[in-house]
């Protein structure tokens, strides 16, 4: 961006002292050196820019090429020079030509299209269709798989803790309560129906 801009500034310099020296050039076709129709050019830029120009050597190794040539020659000039480089002067296609070129070809290309191109983007779309229905029933699959395997960890860990609840009423069931204390036989045997009613659910023989 910075050499961009770089450039940008550059070459509104070197295009306007170019400016300059076509008029010039035109005006004084024959009758003045170069160094001389150099020195006004100086003069004039100086006169309408307040600045000095100081790119010389760029603007030497550009003025002749085509495009200075062209589009800073004055209109309604006289100069012979001037006419002779313009004419038979062969233009490069701009960007916008060429991308409407280039569009042109995708048109054509794309109306062109054969059966078997029509066939094989049909094909195409069927497979990648098929692919996406294997796709959500493998997903699908995999959802109740993960279910199922949730379902049966409930199912472990409650049979795991029924039978802790088991062999802990079957321990206080078998216990000697000879020696107990008539408060510990009822707290005793208040464990004994906490413990019944969870592993038989409250049923009564």
């Amino acid at each position: 961006m910075n050499c961009k801009d770089h450039w940008g500034k550059m070459n509104r310099k070197l295009a306007h002292f170019n400016g300059i020296w076509c008029r010039l050039k035109a005006a004084y076709a024959s009758g003045r050196s170069d160094d001389q129709l150099m020195d006004e050019a100086h003069q004039v830029y100086r006169s309408e820019t307040n600045k000095c120009f100081t790119l010389v050597y760029l603007w030497r190794m550009i003025h002749n090429q085509p495009k200075w040539t062209r589009t800073y020659v004055e209109e309604g000039s006289n100069s012979n020079e001037a006419s002779q480089r313009v004419e038979g002067e062969t233009r490069p296609p701009g960007q916008k030509q060429a991308k409407s070129k280039l569009k042109g070809k995708a048109e054509s290309s794309s109306v062109n299209l054969c059966h078997d191109d029509i066939q094989l983007y049909h094909d195409t779309q069927a497979l990648r269709a098929s692919t996406a229905d294997k796709m959500a029933e493998v997903q699908l699959r995999i959802s109740r798989d993960k279910v199922e395997a949730a379902h049966a960890g409930e199912r472990a860990a409650l049979a795991n803790n029924q039978k802790a609840l088991m062999d802990k009423y079957t321990e206080l069931l078998m216990a000697d309560t000879s020696c107990f204390t008539d408060s510990q036989r009822m707290e005793h045997q208040l464990a004994l129906e906490f413990f019944r009613e969870k592993v038989m659910g409250g049923s009564r023989n």
